[in-house]
């Protein structure tokens, strides 16, 4: 009986932290195919993080991506983490 009401009470638990994490403006799956920045048109937006863009092994890691990025229509954002992991 314990067990049946902890399950039932943990799934509605999950259902409910699901269905409340949508976003109702969000659109269709054109939305957001702009990229502000340069104006121009793009599949979406690619994001990474190296752990330090001082140094030239990540440099270089940053580049080819920026480059496979564009040849097949994305944009990559790169960051520097700076050293930090919680980045």
């Amino acid at each position: 009986m314990k067990r049946t009401l902890f399950l039932s009470i943990s799934f509605a638990s999950l259902l409910l932290g699901l269905t409340s994490c949508g976003d109702k403006g969000s659109g269709g799956p054109d939305a957001g195919n702009k990229d502000t920045d340069s104006g121009t048109s793009s599949k979406g937006i690619i994001g990474m993080t190296c752990q330090n863009l001082n140094n030239p092994f990540f440099q270089l890691i940053a580049q080819e991506m920026e480059k496979a990025a564009g040849a097949a229509g994305y944009t990559l954002k790169a960051m520097d983490g700076k050293g930090d992991a919680a980045l």
